[in-house]
């Protein structure tokens, strides 16, 4: 596990997650246009009666994690894959005798 310190409003909380939940973390906060240290906030502020809050990082990097695989399926799936097929042009020519 890596130890580092995230600051928001003024409160520095030390953490201690495996490389892969920072990873996430950095991932999911990228894609909220925030920062860890705002993420890791809104966890820790729904989370309020829990008093380990690595566990709740990590419940919340799996969470998105999942959300974001099943979008992903989505796209892949057959269904989505056909209508971008029967959408497109399919290329034509024209043979003669000559």
């Amino acid at each position: 596990p890596e130890f580092r310190v995230v600051a928001r409003g003024g409160v520095r909380r030390g953490i201690r997650l495996e490389r892969a939940f920072w990873v996430s973390l950095k991932q999911m906060a990228e894609n909220r246009k925030c920062t860890i240290g705002m993420l890791v906030e809104e966890i820790a502020e729904q989370h309020p009666d829990h008093g380990n809050l690595t566990s709740a990082i990590r419940v919340a990097c799996m969470r998105g994690l999942a959300e974001e695989s099943m979008e992903l399926r989505k796209l892949a799936s057959i269904r989505t894959i056909n209508a971008i097929l029967i959408a497109c042009p399919s290329p034509a020519f024209a043979l003669s005798s000559s």
